[in-house]
């Protein structure tokens, strides 16, 4: 499972579109409390957050971070404009 933080609807859609292209489930997360369920409900491998959703991307990236269990690594892609 991909989790996505995306500031805005079409970055969510071409993250959602790249994971469903190689068959791996994507869900958003939009906020920092979404968090905290999705991680328990799913396996979740990466994280990929948009700098544009401001404080909201460097939080998510805090809390997946500490959720990690030895064995159970969440890989994170941040990004932002260039």
């Amino acid at each position: 499972m991909i989790l996505y933080a995306a500031a805005d609807l079409l970055w969510a859609t071409r993250i959602k579109g790249a994971c469903d292209a190689v068959g791996v489930p994507a869900r958003p997360v939009r906020s920092l409390d979404m968090l905290p369920d999705r991680l328990a409900d799913s396996d979740v491998r990466g994280l990929v957050v948009d700098l544009e959703t401001g404080a909201l991307g460097p939080d998510l990236i805090r809390h997946a971070r500490a959720a990690e269990q030895p064995g159970r690594r969440i890989f994170i892609l941040a990004f932002g404009p260039h």
